[in-house]
């Protein structure tokens, strides 16, 4: 299930956007080139979150990945 909440556009400062979040109690910068088309300073704008199943289980194998090359992947270097 998606969750949704309301953001308020605090300002913007160069291509930044400090959003306030939670009743102004969060601030969160981000490039502004991810806002809605039309939203500036003071506009509200819905935020919606969604878990994505298929990249959660590619960033799991990723990083399980990763971590055994740097746990064994020192024993593979040969030496001279």
């Amino acid at each position: 299930m998606n969750k949704s909440f309301q953001i308020f556009v605090d300002r913007l400062e160069g291509e930044m956007a400090v959003l306030l979040l939670c009743k102004n109690t969060h601030e969160v910068i981000i490039p502004k080139k991810y806002l809605p088309e039309g939203a500036g300073e003071g506009s509200v704008i819905t935020a919606i979150l969604k878990l994505e199943p298929e990249l959660t289980a590619k960033a799991h194998k990723d990083v399980c990945s990763l971590i055994t090359h740097l746990t064994h992947g020192e024993k593979r270097i040969k030496k001279a």
